[in-house]
């Protein structure tokens, strides 16, 4: 288990929590394209009409044909084979009979194959990712600048790199999803460009807007995860510092121990040792008394006739 370190990082997490919040909102704004919002676009077709201009609009839930722009003098008043409406938003679609009336390029119809486009779904999931980990980010900023251990323990060197994985995970399918909107662009185009060789009208292709979103919540995505990278490393280097130190001073402490135990043993010693010597001087001494000797009953055994008789008076 990491040594918890107590460092500053209310900096960081709120960096990235602003880079995450930046790059979520351009992802956001990628997902309400076209139909939902026409000004959000792929791409745009257009085409000249007798003195006019017809766009039409596509993104990544559909398609707008917008109104005609009236550039000069007009004759063309009204066309009934065409609907300026967009097409319900839908998750994959196809170029309709309504965008090539509208063009007056009838090889357009069917452009698009709906499994391709439907891959398109990837921008709302990775920005519900990228949103989330925005989230998180201001939590842990929030909880730093309020001193919140609970959350703060879980940002060591370990903390970080699951954030570090989660935000590379998230920057992956926002990459892929990507090139996915890349390449229904591409083929777009390379076919606009074949239908203009061939008829030889006025067909424009124009690229829209949400690819350069998208282009920027990469770069910041790319940008904070250098941020989280670097704090992990410094992060690293604390905590090894920290554990060295821990270590030295568990190590300082156990010797100390050992020192005082060694200590009390030879107090311990020299006092069995010198009162070893206290007795052996004491053995060694010699027992000026003589013994005591018990004549009572020496007396008791001697016969009668040994025991001198004294006569009183004579004493």
């Amino acid at each position: 288990m990491p040594f918890f370190v107590t460092t500053s990082k209310e900096d960081t997490s709120f960096v990235s929590a602003f880079l995450l919040g930046v790059a979520s909102l351009l992802l956001l704004f990628t997902c309400i394209s076209t139909p939902v919002v026409d000004s959000m676009r792929m791409y745009r077709l257009s085409t000249h009409i007798e003195g006019a201009i017809r766009y039409v609009d596509v993104g990544l839930w559909g398609t707008c044909v917008e109104p005609l722009e009236i550039t000069g003098y007009n004759k063309f008043v009204f066309d009934p084979n065409v609907h300026e409406v967009c097409t319900k938003s839908a998750v994959g679609f196809q170029l309709d009979e309504n965008v090539a009336n509208a063009l007056h390029a009838p090889k357009l119809e069917g452009l698009h194959q709906k499994p391709h486009t439907a891959l398109l779904i990837l921008y709302p999931i990775t920005t519900a990712l990228s949103i989330f980990g925005c989230i998180f980010q201001v939590t842990v900023h929030l909880a730093t600048r309020r001193g919140n251990r609970s959350l703060l323990q879980g940002m060591t060197s370990n903390g970080v790199a699951w954030i570090f994985w989660y935000n590379s995970f998230t920057t992956l399918l926002i990459l892929f999803a990507f090139i996915v909107q890349i390449s229904v662009v591409a083929y777009a185009k390379i076919n606009v460009a074949a239908i203009r060789s061939v008829t030889f009208r006025d067909l424009s292709f124009h690229w829209g807007n949400t690819i350069w979103l998208s282009v920027i919540a990469i770069i910041l995505h790319l940008i904070e995860l250098a941020v989280l990278f670097s704090v992990r490393k410094k992060l690293q280097k604390e905590e090894n510092n920290a554990e060295i130190a821990k270590a030295a001073e568990a190590s300082a402490k156990k010797g100390k121990g050992k020192a005082t135990a060694r200590q009390g043993q030879k107090g311990t010693k020299g006092k069995e040792n010198q009162e070893k010597v206290n007795t052996k001087e004491e053995d060694d001494t010699p027992n000026l008394n003589p013994p005591a000797y018990d004549l009572e009953g020496y007396v008791a055994e001697l016969p009668r006739e040994h025991i001198p008789i004294v006569d009183p008076k004579s004493a």
